[in-house]
């Protein structure tokens, strides 16, 4: 993991597709701190599954030093970890839970109560549902973006039809993985 790392540099865990679960990223967050000693490991998660929250707690809990999150979660497609949380999670006197909650209150919210669709969510706070599918299924947004902008963010089951038929006619290889590598996590969820 450490190998042609210059010393003093920095890694991030980028949950991009929003795939994991916590005792996925407790894992990946546990043999990053353990292999690279003395360095500083980030960890940002993106919110498909609803899981960017409790994928962060999980990787503070196993001493990552950096998190990503935004007020409200904000981000490209659902999001990520919503700093509101983080601050309340930590309990940390020199973190300051009022100036998050004030932008949240008075700039975030009123954008989102003139159009609900605005950031992606939909009234009850739930992402667009391409991106839950595509992070269930570890796939790309890209299909999940161009979803949304042709307007059918709340046609779940007709996305989920339409990744399934295109993943059958092109099927993306998957790399081998050697038996002495790092521990395979796997995914107890299948959809």
């Amino acid at each position: 993991l450490s190998a042609g790392l210059a010393p003093g540099v920095s890694v991030g865990l980028c949950d991009s597709r929003g795939a994991l679960h916590s005792e996925q990223a407790e894992v990946l967050s546990r043999l990053a701190v353990a292999r690279l000693p003395g360095r500083t490991v980030g960890f940002a998660g993106a919110n498909n599954l609803q899981m960017s929250f409790a994928n962060s707690v999980a990787a503070v809990i196993e001493g990552v030093d950096l998190l990503d999150a935004s007020v409200m979660g904000l981000g490209r497609g659902c999001g990520g970890c919503p700093v509101e949380n983080l601050l309340c999670f930590l309990r940390n006197p020199k973190y300051k839970l009022r100036p998050a909650l004030v932008a949240l209150q008075d700039h975030v919210r009123p954008l989102h109560v003139a159009d609900p669709t605005y950031f992606g969510l939909g009234p009850t706070g739930c992402p667009a549902l391409p991106f839950l599918v595509a992070g269930t299924r570890n796939d790309d947004a890209a299909d999940s973006v161009a979803w949304c902008n042709a307007g059918m963010r709340s046609d779940g089951a007709r996305f989920l039809d339409f990744v399934r038929s295109k993943s059958r006619q092109c099927p993306t290889p998957r790399p081998r993985r050697r038996e002495e590598e790092a521990p395979v996590v796997t995914n107890r969820h299948v959809v």
